[in-house]
């Protein structure tokens, strides 16, 4: 699975270059629609801390110098930022569930990933009930994604985020009291990302004005004029 890597780094530009590419589906666009709000835990106390699922380590080096190679190589293969690690991690294998005064239940689970440089994740499985509400966040809290909603199932029942930044990033779902037990949610990858997104000023992982790949448009050239919304 290869993921590329980008010019720009702010979301709306990710998504349009995940399509041009044909990486992603159309589609997917879709998924990250988000509803706003809190999460439940930044403004309540919730007893406990947040179980912890470490991904295996991850050969950098090994994949830079898969990198490097298919660069040499000539070949038109998109560049990549990351490398997705195959996980099994649910509402029912996973994480802690927690009963809330008034019904309602909480489930959280943090991912790490050690050097990532943001981390996002690939669902196989997603069918929020209504009523139901998922964030991701990462350590500091700088960036927070949600809330992912029934509005965002789809009848294949899958679902992507878009990187955040940081090596451990937390999960955070409620599910209404009415809805007990109704929730379908499981992780199936991990995409740990071993160049930085984010990354400003100078550096390696800078890129400047003619170093993208053949797979990258800028929104400002004539073929971006259907995502000037998005820009």
């Amino acid at each position: 699975m290869r993921i590329p890597v980008f010019t720009s780094v702010f979301y709306g530009f990710i998504a349009v270059l995940l399509v041009g590419c044909g990486l992603f589906a159309p589609r997917l666009l879709h998924a990250q629609i988000q509803h706003g709000g809190t999460p439940y835990s930044f403004s309540h106390d919730v007893p406990g801390k947040a179980p912890v699922e470490t991904m295996r380590p991850v050969d950098v080096d090994a994949l830079l110098a898969e990198d490097q190679a298919e660069r040499q190589s000539g070949q038109p293969i998109p560049p990549r930022f990351g490398t997705a690690l195959d996980v099994s991690l649910g509402v029912t294998n996973a994480g802690r569930w927690t009963d809330l005064p008034n019904g309602d239940r909480l489930w959280r689970l943090r991912i790490a990933s050690q050097g990532a440089h943001s981390i996002n994740l690939i669902f196989d499985r997603y069918e929020l009930p209504p009523g139901g509400k998922l964030f991701i966040y990462n350590e500091d809290r700088s960036t927070v994604l949600g809330a992912f909603t029934e509005a965002n199932n789809k009848s294949y029942g899958r679902f992507s985020t878009l990187p955040v930044a940081g090596s451990v990033i937390t999960l955070e779902y409620v599910e209404p009291a009415e809805q007990r037990g109704a929730t379908v949610l499981q992780v199936s990858k991990v995409v740990h990302a071993y160049r930085d997104l984010f990354a400003r000023g100078s550096g390696a992982e800078k890129s400047g004005f003619g170093d993208s790949g053949s797979c990258n448009i800028n929104v400002n050239c004539p073929e971006g004029n259907n995502w000037q919304d998005e820009k």
